[in-house]
């Protein structure tokens, strides 16, 4: 249960700097009440329903139906969430594409605190661990948690052992990093942007930080051929948006010499 008390704590401080800022750019609260609204409840069904069709538990949930409406013992997707959320708020702001983009230059900052205080409660609560290590701040659990079960399948332990292996903080790694992206986002949201930029800047700093740290994962979090989905996830966004930004800077150039042609005696 202490995952889902600093998931509520992350939702929280989430939407108060998205909020924040909304105000400063004297956005209309009654559209960044709908946003906050929309975001969060689209984004727990979301990461539900990621976690039971993809992260490798579809055979369980299909034995036992009535588990999918318990997320409390477990179970949300980031991405599931996240991509979720993206989806309804497109829907529920399609005639507002203005606002939209506004919106999403305000929150991405706040997505990212949200998420690095988030893992700290994967952190205590044992879920999203790493791989063994032998790094001076590798950390252990105690025995029956959910790396300890890892181990115990995988042969690395003995079952008397008491604890497990020293293994990757990656729910530390993730949060500190989380909340770095966050602080710069910060700082260039208020230092004036183009429209949009934040935004795309946000997501491609959480699919970097996400597509690195899988490499230290231990969890299940679902495969495709061995490699994680969310590190497939990461990997494809990063591509596009990479692509999107070298498209329209290569457009802005174009624009600027015609122009600059047209201004020509």
């Amino acid at each position: 249960m202490i995952y889902f008390v600093f998931l509520a704590i992350g939702l929280g401080i989430g939407s108060l700097i998205g909020g924040l800022n909304a105000e400063k750019d004297s956005l209309p609260f009654d559209d960044v009440k709908r946003f906050i609204l929309t975001a969060i409840l689209a984004s727990i069904v979301g990461a539900r329903l990621f976690h039971v069709l993809f992260e490798g538990f579809l055979d369980y949930y299909l034995q036992h139906p009535t588990a999918i409406l318990l997320p409390w013992n477990g179970g949300l997707s980031v991405w599931g969430g996240l991509i979720a959320a993206l989806l309804a708020i497109l829907l529920v702001f399609r005639k507002q594409r203005n606002r939209l983009i506004e919106l999403l230059d305000c929150f991405s900052p706040a997505f990212l605190f949200g998420l690095g205080v988030t893992r700290i409660g994967c952190f205590l609560q044992g879920c999203c661990y790493g791989k063994p290590t032998n790094l001076p701040w590798g950390i252990t659990y105690r025995k029956g948690s959910h790396a300890f079960l890892t181990q115990l399948d995988l042969g690395l332990i003995d079952s008397d052992a008491l604890r497990t292996l020293p293994i990757h903080p990656t729910q530390i790694y993730e949060s500190i990093a989380a909340i770095s992206a966050g602080l710069v986002l910060q700082m260039f949201l208020r230092r004036g942007h183009d429209k949009g930029n934040i935004f795309m800047y946000g997501m491609l700093s959480y699919a970097v930080i996400r597509f690195v740290n899988e490499f230290f994962r231990a969890d299940n979090r679902g495969f495709v051929e061995g490699i994680p989905i969310p590190q497939i996830i990461s990997a494809f966004l990063i591509i596009s948006i990479i692509s999107i930004k070298l498209w329209r800077r290569r457009l802005r150039t174009q624009l600027e010499q015609y122009s600059d042609i047209g201004e020509k005696p």
